[in-house]
């Protein structure tokens, strides 16, 4: 299965109305044995391959 990894960019045209447009940054592949493989347009010759994390991370607020 090919999922879309998409990007959403918000802007505003010189009459001020705003717009979102969403763009192609790359791409999901999961293969029939359940193997996750993600490919990102900006890194062309880096594929990566997603596998479940075992522990949890803590929570980072950002907030003061």
């Amino acid at each position: 299965m090919l999922f879309a990894l998409l990007a959403k960019k918000e802007y505003t045209d010189d009459s001020g109305t705003q717009h979102k447009r969403w763009y192609k940054a790359g791409s999901l592949k999961e293969t029939e044995v359940g193997a996750r493989y993600l490919t990102l347009f900006h890194q062309p010759e880096t594929t990566f391959i997603l596998v479940p994390d075992d522990h949890q991370e803590s929570v980072i607020q950002l907030d003061d």
